[in-house]
């Protein structure tokens, strides 16, 4: 007979399960971030070696993208070992379902709000390759839109930081879901930067169809993609998936659709591998929208 309750049993298959899941997604972690450490090192010997203003503050902001990313990875190694630590090998005098319960005080939040400003640092990348494209004249009063849209995103950004450390303050459980303004601020981060997306990629898009438009009847149709054209679609392109990305964590906030994320242990699962790869998916864009187009065919002065 085992001296075990059947609670016991029922904690230790969760706590296998978690740790099983942790450590694969770890693993990608790790394979990630090693991805988005050589994409910095590529990005950085390109805009360094131009030496403008525009280059070494886009390096920066792909710098402080990293340095965010480490956090959040040193978040997870450290929240994936307190699980452990408080559960099968503490010594308090708690049940082992009581300390297990006590792994939902870890500081989760901690992540989403480092999330956030990742997303709003990848949109100062992606206005600063727009604005590439409407710097001369009065063009450059096109860019204010989005840059209202960027600071404002910013702000909301910082007002989840003070969700997060009043959560972790008071030892509560850390998802920005309590009170609800934290967790509607954490969603209007995402709502933000789609429309700073979707903007600059518009704008990108109308000056594709233009300078088209004008070279047209110099090029024959079968001629390929001129530099510019192929910059420009380095912009949009990635821009598409990265615009993907931000609504799908809009979409499965949806109650019915998260509810369904965990009908099934691999769908659950599955979603969990992708959530660890997010973060360092929006820093590894940015740093690929440089490298990729490192050769423009015009830069502002």
């Amino acid at each position: 007979m085992s001296s075990l309750s059947q609670d016991d049993i029922d904690t230790l298959a969760s706590i296998g399960h978690d740790t099983t899941q942790v450590i694969v997604c770890l693993i990608v972690e790790a394979i990630m971030y090693t991805l988005f450490f050589v994409s910095l090192v590529m990005a950085g010997r390109i805009l360094l070696r131009k030496r403008s203003k525009l280059s070494i503050t886009m390096f920066g902001v792909i710098l402080i993208m990293f340095l965010l990313d480490t956090a959040a990875c040193i978040l997870d190694m450290n929240n994936a070992i307190r699980e452990i630590t408080l559960t099968l090998t503490a010594t308090s005098p708690l049940s082992l379902s009581d300390r297990y319960e006590s792994i939902f005080n870890l500081p989760y939040s901690v992540t989403n709000s480092l999330f956030a400003y990742m997303v709003c640092f990848g949109d100062v990348i992606i206005v600063c390759r727009t604005y590439i494209f409407w710097c001369y004249g009065k063009e450059r009063l096109m860019m204010i839109l989005p840059t209202l849209t960027l600071i404002s995103t910013f702000a909301v950004a910082g007002v989840t930081s003070f969700c997060v450390e009043r959560e972790v303050s008071e030892n509560a459980p850390t998802n920005l879901v309590n009170p609800p303004v934290c967790h509607d601020l954490q969603q209007a981060v995402y709502s933000m930067t789609l429309v700073t997306t979707g903007i600059t990629s518009a704008l990108t898009c109308y000056k594709m169809w233009v300078y088209r438009r004008e070279i047209g009847q110099y090029l024959s149709v079968s001629e390929k993609k001129t530099r510019t054209e192929k910059v420009m679609l380095i912009i949009v392109e990635p821009g598409v998936f990265y615009f993907l990305i931000l609504l799908e964590f809009i979409i499965r906030d949806i109650p019915k659709v998260s509810n369904a994320e965990y009908t099934k242990y691999t769908l659950a699962f599955t979603d969990l591998i992708w959530t660890y790869m997010t973060t360092h998916l929006l820093g590894i864009y940015p740093a690929l929208m440089v490298i990729l187009g490192s050769k423009p065919a015009y830069a502002p002065s």
